[in-house]
Protein backbone atom coordinates (compact mmCIF):
# COMPACT_ATOMS: atom_id res chain seq x y z
CA UNK A 1 0.00 0.00 0.00
CA UNK A 2 1.38 3.42 -1.07
CA UNK A 3 1.08 6.50 1.53
CA UNK A 4 -1.33 9.10 0.26
CA UNK A 5 0.60 12.09 -0.85
CA UNK A 6 -2.60 14.53 -0.79
CA UNK A 7 -3.68 15.83 2.55
CA UNK A 8 -7.06 17.66 3.47
CA UNK A 9 -6.59 17.96 7.48
CA UNK A 10 -3.15 20.43 8.09
CA UNK A 11 -3.22 18.69 11.23
CA UNK A 12 -2.26 15.51 9.52
CA UNK A 13 0.52 17.02 7.74
CA UNK A 14 4.77 16.81 8.03
CA UNK A 15 6.72 19.60 6.66
CA UNK A 16 7.27 17.92 2.97
CA UNK A 17 3.51 17.06 2.76
CA UNK A 18 2.42 20.40 3.58
CA UNK A 19 4.63 22.06 0.38
CA UNK A 20 2.48 19.43 -1.60
CA UNK A 21 -0.37 20.50 -0.17
CA UNK A 22 0.22 23.92 0.34
CA UNK A 23 -2.22 25.17 -2.73
CA UNK A 24 -5.59 22.98 -3.00
CA UNK A 25 -9.11 23.27 -4.75
CA UNK A 26 -11.93 24.31 -2.31
CA UNK A 27 -15.31 25.41 -3.48
CA UNK A 28 -14.23 26.12 -7.00
CA UNK A 29 -11.37 27.79 -6.08
CA UNK A 30 -8.20 28.32 -5.28
CA UNK A 31 -6.55 28.44 -1.55
CA UNK A 32 -3.32 28.24 0.15
CA UNK A 33 -2.37 27.06 3.67
CA UNK A 34 0.71 26.76 5.97
CA UNK A 35 0.36 26.37 9.12
CA UNK A 36 -0.53 29.87 10.60
CA UNK A 37 -3.44 31.27 8.14
CA UNK A 38 -5.35 29.48 5.39
CA UNK A 39 -6.72 31.75 2.42
CA UNK A 40 -7.56 32.37 -1.12
CA UNK A 41 -4.73 32.71 -3.44
CA UNK A 42 -6.59 36.32 -4.24
CA UNK A 43 -6.45 37.10 -0.80
CA UNK A 44 -2.70 35.72 -1.01
CA UNK A 45 -1.77 38.09 -3.81
CA UNK A 46 -3.27 40.99 -2.51
CA UNK A 47 -1.15 40.62 0.41
CA UNK A 48 2.06 40.33 -0.64
CA UNK A 49 1.22 43.01 -2.73
CA UNK A 50 0.71 45.45 0.22
CA UNK A 51 4.07 43.94 1.27
CA UNK A 52 5.32 44.87 -1.80
CA UNK A 53 3.68 48.41 -1.74
CA UNK A 54 1.70 48.02 -4.28
CA UNK A 55 -1.88 46.74 -3.63
CA UNK A 56 -3.42 49.59 -5.00
CA UNK A 57 -2.60 48.04 -8.35
CA UNK A 58 -5.31 45.42 -7.20
CA UNK A 59 -8.92 45.54 -7.32
CA UNK A 60 -10.47 45.08 -4.34
CA UNK A 61 -13.01 42.55 -5.73
CA UNK A 62 -11.96 38.88 -7.29
CA UNK A 63 -13.44 39.57 -11.36
CA UNK A 64 -11.20 42.59 -10.99
CA UNK A 65 -8.02 41.06 -9.37
CA UNK A 66 -8.01 38.57 -11.89
CA UNK A 67 -8.29 40.21 -14.75
CA UNK A 68 -5.89 42.75 -13.78
CA UNK A 69 -3.38 39.62 -12.91
CA UNK A 70 -4.32 38.17 -16.72
CA UNK A 71 -2.94 41.77 -17.85
CA UNK A 72 0.00 41.92 -15.83
CA UNK A 73 1.26 38.43 -17.40
CA UNK A 74 2.65 39.92 -20.88
CA UNK A 75 4.83 42.44 -17.82
CA UNK A 76 8.41 41.19 -17.21
CA UNK A 77 9.48 38.94 -14.27
CA UNK A 78 11.56 41.75 -13.45
CA UNK A 79 8.68 43.78 -12.07
CA UNK A 80 6.82 43.45 -9.23
CA UNK A 81 3.59 43.14 -10.84
CA UNK A 82 5.00 40.56 -13.60
CA UNK A 83 6.44 38.72 -10.25
CA UNK A 84 2.97 38.51 -8.65
CA UNK A 85 1.40 37.35 -12.03
CA UNK A 86 3.48 34.61 -12.72
CA UNK A 87 3.34 33.34 -8.94
CA UNK A 88 -0.13 33.47 -9.59
CA UNK A 89 -0.52 31.42 -12.29
CA UNK A 90 2.26 28.96 -11.00
CA UNK A 91 -0.08 28.38 -7.86
CA UNK A 92 -3.30 27.83 -9.50
CA UNK A 93 -1.07 24.79 -11.75
CA UNK A 94 0.11 23.36 -8.31
CA UNK A 95 -3.65 23.12 -6.80
CA UNK A 96 -4.93 21.90 -10.63
CA UNK A 97 -1.87 18.82 -10.54
CA UNK A 98 -2.89 18.53 -6.38
CA UNK A 99 -6.74 17.57 -8.06
CA UNK A 100 -5.37 15.63 -10.34
CA UNK A 101 -3.24 13.09 -8.08
CA UNK A 102 -5.84 13.40 -5.81
CA UNK A 103 -8.40 11.31 -8.70
CA UNK A 104 -5.99 9.33 -9.05
CA UNK A 105 -5.11 7.91 -5.91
Amino acid sequence: MNKSLIKDDIKDMNQLELLLNMFYVKDKEVWFRNWEEEMSVLDLVRKIAKSLGIDSHYGLDDETTIEILENDLVQSVDTKYGMIATFYVAMITVAEMREHIKEEE
